[in-house]
């Protein structure tokens, strides 16, 4: 047997048939590799198992959110840049306009 390197994942497959041969089947995900995993036929020594690969796992959308402490120091910074071009936008036209006449 080879041993793989990598992480590992495990599932916890379940199959329940009856006496009346009416067969339960719990389906398993792994989530962060895309899979859904089910015992197709358990007989004798053969256990066939079914895997699924599909981006449609996915029910949620997670999102990372940070906290930035200094976040109001940049804002000020921006608006102050802000200030300034103006300031200087309005003082350069005011001196083209003394120029010109």
């Amino acid at each position: 047997m080879q041993q793989l390197n990598g992480p590992s994942y495990s599932a916890d497959l379940l199959m329940i048939r009856n006496q009346g041969n009416t067969l339960y089947q719990n389906l398993d995900t792994i989530t962060s590799q895309g899979l859904v995993l089910k015992l197709d036929d358990v007989g004798g020594d053969k256990i066939t198992l079914g895997v699924k690969e599909s981006d449609d796992v996915l029910e949620y959308l997670t999102l990372k959110a940070y906290k930035f402490p200094y976040i109001n120091l940049v804002w000020g910074g921006v608006v102050f840049l802000v200030i300034g071009s103006v300031v200087s936008m309005f003082r350069r036209i005011k001196l083209q306009r003394l120029k010109a006449a």
